[in-house]
């Protein structure tokens, strides 16, 4: 499982790099790749409901680095406060929930966090989009499962989140059509 996706992560970010070829048309999809605290490395699914807001789908890992396993997913909702198409620049929001798990030999952790983030997109061309987001979040512990009879620690109720993603927004399936 974990290696089909590092394939299918490393896949998006090659796409990402490679087609930065201007698209006419836009679809209601787009598809990132990126970093997080909580999201680890992950990738997501997003549908723009609007021209300022979409809802992703994202799942993520840590690859088993630093002797523990961790996953993640999520679900996501973005808005950009400001939709002018002169700006490259977009100041937003989103609201998520993400269960992640944490395996390690001292704890088995299942948690479900809240994060609030303020957000700064980038948009580099029509399909491309750099996204960097800080804020709080707020977890709650729905298992634990102590390994060995050492207590080493506990998931904070609220800490800081930060995040990094690239955007590729899919090209229209009615513009490939006609061409």
């Amino acid at each position: 499982m974990r290696k089909k996706f590092q394939a299918l992560f490393l896949l998006l970010i090659f796409t990402a790099i490679g087609n930065t070829e201007e698209l006419l048309a836009q679809s209601p999809f787009s598809v990132s790749a990126g970093m997080g605290r909580y999201e680890l490395s992950h990738i997501a699914a997003h549908w723009h409901v609007s021209s300022s807001s979409s809802l992703a789908l994202l799942a993520g890992t840590n690859f088993g680095i630093d002797k523990n396993t961790q996953f993640s997913t999520g679900l996501a909702f973005s808005q950009v406060l400001f939709s002018s198409k002169e700006w490259k620049f977009k100041p937003g929001y989103s609201i998520s929930s993400i269960l992640w798990t944490r395996d390690d030999e001292l704890y088995y952790f299942k948690t479900l966090s809240f994060p609030l983030m303020l957000s700064a997109s980038y948009q580099y061309s029509s399909s491309f989009r750099f996204r960097i987001e800080a804020g709080a979040v707020y977890s709650e512990v729905l298992v634990s499962d102590r390994k060995q009879n050492v207590t080493s620690g506990f998931p904070e109720y609220i800490n800081a989140n930060f995040k990094l993603n690239v955007i590729y927004r899919l090209p229209s399936t009615k513009k490939a059509a006609s061409k």
